[in-house]
């Protein structure tokens, strides 16, 4: 059992996050130095499935760009251990599964892209 929890806030509601995966890169010359600019922003995300559909309506909409935020927090404490914000953010990928063996039976899996993704402070902004 983790001793950790995270809430996303999008499109006016708060989900559970079951998990999250995030991840910035740049490509590298053969000596191992950069060589291209920083990419990132994308944000992958499962959730528990409930009856609110603004993330679909989100999905579907190919133009529609929200902010929002996860807090991870330390469930002992009560208090914050980052908060990854994202601006300008597209959903480019929702999927719903369903498993009736797993403790949380139906959740939705979401690709967020944004422009801008800040981490506990620190801000990288895609360009295009």
């Amino acid at each position: 059992m983790s001793s950790f929890n995270a809430t996303l806030q999008v499109e006016g509601g708060e989900y559970d996050v079951l998990s999250c995966n995030f991840s910035f890169g740049q490509a590298t010359d053969d000596k191992g130095r950069p060589a291209s600019n920083v990419k990132g922003g994308n944000l992958f995300i499962q959730i528990v499935t409930s009856d609110d559909t603004a993330l679909l309506g989100w999905m579907i909409d190919p133009y529609k760009k929200t902010n929002g935020s996860i807090v991870f927090k330390k469930i002992d404490e009560d208090s914050t251990l980052k908060e990854v914000k994202f601006e300008d953010a597209y959903c480019v990928g929702y999927s719903e599964s369903f498993n009736s063996t797993s403790a949380s039976a139906m959740t939705v899996s979401l690709n967020i892209s944004a422009r801008k993704i800040e981490v506990s402070g620190v801000a990288h902004e895609n360009h295009a």
